[in-house]
């Protein structure tokens, strides 16, 4: 196939979900290799597979391009059908699971990397009361930095995330529960004082900001004459960067508290107004079913985030 019209595509049948379900593992990992991992199925069985549903649907579904593993427009159409598949699935599931009076089937949450050290996300908490709530409901927990959730609950791969406010997000729906402060800090040796901010760039101290971030750090960059030098994947990627002594940045308080065995973080002096609360809480797609272990989930996080 060379993406040319290859003829009327036949009407999909029942037998064709698993080739649609083979096709979503490939789009979601980012190709054949990744999504043998992810199934624990052999490459050649799943890209026979992929070229059964191209053949069945009429065209090429995906692609090498110049950015790598990309999705022709017949593939975005077709990932896009079967994660309203899954939701059917998912929905017939949860009915079949009211009928015996429980909230079971499904759910994945995921988690903003840094809530695990911020006593205010009370995740030991949420898990243990949610698994004792919907003792039926199969659970999945996985943690990522906030820009990777976002495609997640986007793709139906997580159906509910616990992270901060997702601004510019429409298709989003946000539940605030708690806040996450940040502050400017340096990292400073033994014999060494806190930098003023005016001192910065006279010690050759650049700025390191988040992949993503909302808050004011690259603005703040140009505010100081600071230089953005290094964009980080993660808060535990700024706090490592932060522990070379040559950036300044951007963290949570509980995380520059709890990182310790690295050199002491410290705030910047003359910073203190530049600090700022990120709102945190329930995210889920707005387009999505939502399942009576996702509600139970809701219900759970209302009595441990107002106890």
């Amino acid at each position: 196939m060379d993406g040319r019209e290859m003829g009327v595509a036949p009407d999909l049948a029942g037998r064709d979900l698993d080739l649609l379900l083979a096709f979503r593992a490939v789009a979601e990992a980012g190709g054949i290799t990744a999504a043998e991992r992810r199934l624990g199925i052999e490459r050649s069985v799943i890209s026979r597979q992929v070229k059964a549903l191209e053949e069945r649907l009429g065209g090429r579904l995906c692609q090498r391009g110049p950015r790598g593993f990309e999705l022709t427009e017949l593939g975005e159409a077709a990932l896009s059908e079967t994660a309203a598949v899954h939701d059917l699935f998912a929905r017939l599931n949860t009915r079949l699971g009211e009928a015996r009076q429980s909230a079971g089937g499904a759910l994945t949450l995921a988690v903003a990397d840094n809530c695990m050290s911020n006593r205010a996300a009370r995740m030991p908490q949420l898990l243990s009361a949610f698994m004792e709530a919907a003792p039926r409901c199969r659970f999945s927990l996985t943690i990522m930095p906030p820009m990777q959730i976002r495609d997640a609950l986007r793709s139906r791969q997580a159906d509910v995330a616990v992270m901060g406010e997702p601004f510019g997000s429409d298709d989003l729906v946000f539940m605030p529960y708690f806040s996450e402060d940040f502050r400017l800090y340096v990292a400073v040796g033994e014999d060494e004082t806190v930098p003023h901010i005016s001192e910065l760039r006279e010690r050759g101290i650049g700025l390191v900001v988040r992949e993503g971030e909302r808050t004011p750090a690259a603005a703040l960059g140009l505010r100081l004459n600071l230089d953005v030098k290094v964009n980080a994947s993660g808060l535990e990627a700024v706090a490592m960067l932060l522990a070379t002594g040559r950036f300044a940045g951007l963290l949570p308080t509980h995380l520059a508290a709890a990182m310790g065995g690295l050199p002491a973080l410290r705030e910047v002096r003359g910073a203190e107004k530049l600090g700022v609360a990120t709102r945190f809480g329930f995210v889920f797609n707005n387009g999505c079913y939502r399942t009576p272990a996702l509600d139970r989930l809701f219900e759970v996080g209302e009595q441990v985030y107002t106890a």
